[in-house]
């Protein structure tokens, strides 16, 4: 799943999609300090990550029950959320 970034400048990657143990996301010229977070069907955050400069971050999703969640990029004024599906 691709993300062009509006106000960040940059591209957002995340694989791989459906996921099992970890997962993936790559930053091409994300300039800001990005916050990874990952929400349940029902709305309750079940993981969160700063990207702090980073252009690859690592998730493990191990502890994660199988189904469909929401993978939400935050920076200053962007936002954008992509669907994550999990089978383990």
């Amino acid at each position: 799943v691709t993300a062009a970034g509006c106000n960040t400048g940059g591209i957002i990657n995340m694989y791989p999609n459906p996921a099992k143990g970890n997962l993936f996301v790559e930053l091409s010229d994300i300039q800001d300090q990005l916050l990874i977070e990952i929400y349940n069907p029902a709305g309750q955050q079940v993981l969160a990550k700063k990207a702090n400069g980073q252009s690859k971050i690592e998730l493990d999703i191990s502890g994660l029950s199988n189904g469909v969640y929401f993978v939400s990029f935050l920076s200053a004024g962007y936002r954008t959320t992509q669907k994550l599906s999990i089978t383990h």
